[in-house]
């Protein structure tokens, strides 16, 4: 059941449904409940275990959201810096790279504009990770070399 628009909220609303959405990453691979921040425009939600973190953001600015694939170091969440190059050592991906390659037909997930496709672009996502990326999800990071080539690859082509 999807919860109902939390008033204005836009952030409790945001919350809700990514809690609900990806409870399977607490009931099936053994991730903590989630932590959730607001930093100006960017809602945040992170989900961990003991090897994987799953960040789901909402930039409202640009009315985007995205998952991101985080190895965990020493049992750490390292984020990626903003500005990398092709030296810069990687330990978190895109949801949409890893699909670019597991399912490439898939196609890019809409800019939400409503409530009804903020909850569809989160089950949409939350599908997909469960779907192509339960190796992940369960610390099996083999594919991180094939998306570390095409995030270094994009760095190039976009000099």
């Amino acid at each position: 059941m999807t919860p109902k628009k939390l008033g204005t909220k836009k952030s409790e609303f945001f919350f809700a449904i990514c809690k609900e959405k990806f409870n399977y990453l607490v009931t099936e691979f053994n991730f903590s409940p989630f932590s959730a921040r607001k930093d100006g425009s960017l809602y945040e939600i992170v989900f961990r275990n003991n090897t994987t973190a799953v960040i789901v953001n909402w930039e409202r600015s640009e009315n985007w959201i995205y998952i991101e694939l985080y190895r965990l170091v020493s049992g750490k969440l390292i984020t990626d810096p903003t500005n990398i190059s092709t030296q810069t050592n990687l330990n978190g991906y895109y949801l949409d790279d890893l699909l670019s390659i597991r399912h490439p037909s898939f196609p890019p997930i809409k800019h939400p504009v409503s409530d009804k496709g903020i909850v569809d672009a989160i089950t949409s996502y939350s599908t997909m990770l469960h779907r192509y990326a339960a190796d992940v999800l369960n610390g099996d990071f083999t594919i991180f070399n094939e998306l570390e080539r095409i995030v270094k690859n994009r760095i190039v082509s976009n000099k």
